[in-house]
């Protein structure tokens, strides 16, 4: 579901499910998380809400590819430095959007 959310860019649907306990870091049929699927649709608020609430930046698909390499391929370039230089410490501060 979070997978859905992230491609069309609902952030609502994506606090929502987060709320009721989806798992960030779940995988694809191609090992993409939803990091992933904001990579490749250059859906930079949801992006933003998964880093913020902790999911893992450093998770590779089959292709053995990051969500930061995604969106480098994807040619999403600011969404890629966004990933590149998010800050694991600043997992569950204040809002990101």
């Amino acid at each position: 579901m979070s997978f859905q959310a992230c491609k069309l860019g609902l952030v609502q649907h994506l606090e929502h499910l987060m709320f009721y306990g989806a798992d960030l870091d779940v995988t694809n049929a191609s090992g993409n998380t939803a990091l992933h699927i904001c990579a490749v649709n250059n859906n930079e608020q949801c992006a933003r809400i998964l880093l913020f609430r902790g999911a893992n930046k450093h998770i590779a698909n089959y292709n053995n590819q990051s969500a930061h390499q995604v969106a480098i391929i994807a040619g999403n370039v600011s969404l890629a430095e966004l990933i590149k230089n998010f800050d694991e410490s600043d997992v569950g501060k204040s809002n990101p959007s």
